[in-house]
């Protein structure tokens, strides 16, 4: 069964914060929503010094060439029904 992702209203507070264009906006909730849940298997090894918590990391090039580099820390041992977002950074790279 594949896990469900969590999102919560701070973490889309801080999503909204970046100032992404629309594109950039879609792919990154395309990744979230759909993206992480079925890669969980391969990507959730990638621990933090916070056991609990795993890094991901994704590359997002908007429609004008601008790459944007998401760090994600998600907690996958609180529920195993779900993922949840705990932190989420953004960088122009």
């Amino acid at each position: 069964m594949q896990r469900k992702m969590v999102v919560s209203h701070q973490i889309s507070r801080t999503i909204g914060l970046f100032g992404l264009p629309r594109e950039a906006l879609l792919g990154l909730f395309a990744h979230i929503h759909q993206d992480i849940a079925s890669l969980y298997q391969s990507i959730q090894t990638r621990r933090m010094a916070d056991e609990r918590l795993f890094v991901h990391r994704f590359v997002l090039t908007d429609n004008s060439g601008e790459g944007h580099l998401f760090l994600f820390a998600i907690d996958d041992t609180t529920s195993s029904d779900h993922l949840m977002i705990t932190q989420i950074s953004h960088k122009i790279v």
